[in-house]
């Protein structure tokens, strides 16, 4: 089961940093078809020191606004890391995943895997070991594929966790249209 996954945090750290806001996409691997999605903001009691560039991309975005603005979205918002996992494992038992079956996909997708690990042990327990990393295919395309990288889509991080994940799948379609079915699929008729 492939799920794209996107966390907008306080800063780059994810010991003693914060989640604020989570979202996944699960993908058909083959269509690449949303099959399920989800999206949480994530409120804390605790004061928030946001480094300046965090804190100014976040406003930028809405995020700052909706979370400590709206009272409307705070109240549909998970209450801290535990209610998040919590909310994260209860959809993805919806989806019928087994313990350590989710491949996890995104742009630097580590990134998030580590606040994953860090918060959500419930979360965690359902993703495999193997993950999808876009921004890998993308620099491998760079090295390889140099001609085709003028056509590839412009990486418009949004640095809000739906949309992120939305560009992912954008991403993901273009990479295996142009990437990985063109040649084996010409190679494979060349071949009969």
């Amino acid at each position: 089961m492939i799920v794209v996954f996107d966390v907008e945090t306080d800063g780059l750290k994810a010991k003693g940093g914060y989640i604020l806001e989570a979202a996944f996409q699960q993908i058909h691997a083959e269509t690449l078809a949303v099959q399920y999605e989800a999206t949480t903001l994530v409120t804390h009691d605790e004061s928030i020191a946001f480094e300046p560039a965090v804190r100014e991309m976040h406003q930028a975005s809405g995020l700052l606004d909706e979370l400590f603005s709206n009272p409307e979205a705070r109240a549909r918002a998970c209450r801290g890391h535990r209610e998040l996992d919590i909310w994260l494992a209860t959809h993805f038992a919806r989806l019928e995943a087994h313990p350590a079956s989710i491949l996890l996909c995104g742009m630097s997708i580590q990134f998030d895997r580590r606040w994953v690990e860090e918060h959500l042990p419930l979360s965690k327990a359902f993703l495999s070991h193997r993950m999808i990393d876009l921004s890998t295919i993308r620099e491998l395309c760079r090295f390889w594929e140099p001609l085709g990288c003028p056509t590839l889509p412009k990486e418009d991080v949004a640095h809000r966790a739906l949309d992120d994940c939305k560009m992912a799948v954008r991403a993901l379609s273009w990479y295996r249209d142009n990437l990985f079915m063109m040649e084996p699929r010409l190679k494979l008729l060349d071949a009969l």
